[in-house]
């Protein structure tokens, strides 16, 4: 319940970012035509009456739809006395609004709407990538979830009661129906029955179980669990124990073990990845950061802290939909 509720959550987020950030991108169009800097770099000169104002509208917009989900993020994070990553997004975005609004009425200096517009559409853009990579995970481990039992029938005072599977407590006894899948590791105390153990031991057919002996869930189990501790990479089938799943670095969800060759060139491609992504990261800290400081101000070159700001959220979406062309 806890993790749908989480997942409706995420997709929320999803979609606000993704609307907000095609709403705040239309905006940002006209925004960018208005700014005298970028008509400097396109050699073109557009002005009218009232353009400035409503270059100053429309960046307000933009300041205020789509900035509002840092903005939130800003004041959640103050009151946990808490600063993080919106708190940084929303005090760049404010200064370079409200001082650029200053300008508009009549404070000496030049204005950063466009950096403003842009620096929001970029960071929409990432946390959208972002939101959609959690969507990913939440439902890899919902499936996970799935395939516990929901409920056991534990026999408490002669009668079988119906409980969630963290209700059941050491030496409860616990009622198998023909065909449901064990909830919990334990010993047999009564009856007997086939369990389908091929996950477990590599046995094709049924084990027959009798009084006084060890039943596990189907997949890894108990057994196992030293060898997936000792091994360099241990990998536990998603339906296996929770201790061989708690013990092992990688779970199959789907149960399947010829999947593994596979696993093999993900992990190849994730490390590439990675190393691209740290390429990035470290060309952005290497040349950026050092120039938007001055240190080549005696020679002519600096970058102005807004464009800074854009390069650091561009080398964040960059990294993030580097790691999004894995899929495939």
């Amino acid at each position: 319940m806890g993790n749908k509720k989480m997942q409706d959550h995420h997709k929320m987020m999803l979609e606000e970012f993704k609307k907000k950030f095609f709403i705040s991108l239309i905006f940002t169009i006209p925004i960018l035509i208005l700014s005298p800097t970028v008509q400097k770099w396109l050699n073109l000169s557009i002005s009218f009456y009232g353009s400035l104002y409503i270059l100053f509208l429309l960046s307000s917009f933009v300041f205020f739809y789509g900035g509002m989900p840092f903005l939130r993020g800003f004041i959640k994070e103050m009151k946990k006395a808490m600063p993080g990553m919106m708190t940084l997004i929303s005090l760049a975005i404010s200064v370079a609004y409200f001082y650029s609004a200053a300008v508009v009425f009549g404070m000496k200096g030049k204005f950063f709407f466009w950096e403003l517009a842009t620096l929001i559409d970029i960071m929409l853009l990432g946390h959208w990538i972002e939101m959609k990579s959690v969507m990913g995970a939440s439902m890899a481990l919902e499936k996970l979830a799935r395939m516990m039992p929901d409920k056991a029938h534990v026999i408490r005072n002669g009668n079988i009661v119906d409980v969630g599977i963290n209700e059941i407590k050491k030496g409860d006894i616990i009622l198998i129906k023909p065909g449901e899948k064990i909830p919990s590791d334990g010993i047999v105390v009564e009856g007997k029955s086939s369990v389908d153990e091929s996950m477990l031991t590599g046995e094709s057919m049924p084990v027959l179980k009798e009084k006084g002996e060890m039943v596990a869930m189907v997949g890894d189990g108990v057994n196992d669990t030293p060898a997936l501790a000792q091994a360099d990479v241990g990998i536990a089938i998603g339906s296996g124990t929770d201790i061989a799943a708690e013990t092992a670095d990688i779970i199959l969800v789907d149960n399947n073990p010829s999947h593994v060759p596979l696993l093999m060139k993900f992990s190849s491609l994730t490390y590439k990845k990675m190393l691209q992504n740290l390429g990035w990261a470290t060309g952005y800290n290497v040349i950026a950061i050092p120039l938007a400081a001055g240190v080549l101000y005696s020679k002519g070159i600096l970058i102005s802290p807004a464009m800074g700001a854009l390069l650091m959220s561009l080398s964040a979406v960059i990294v993030a939909i580097n790691a999004r062309l894995m899929k495939g």
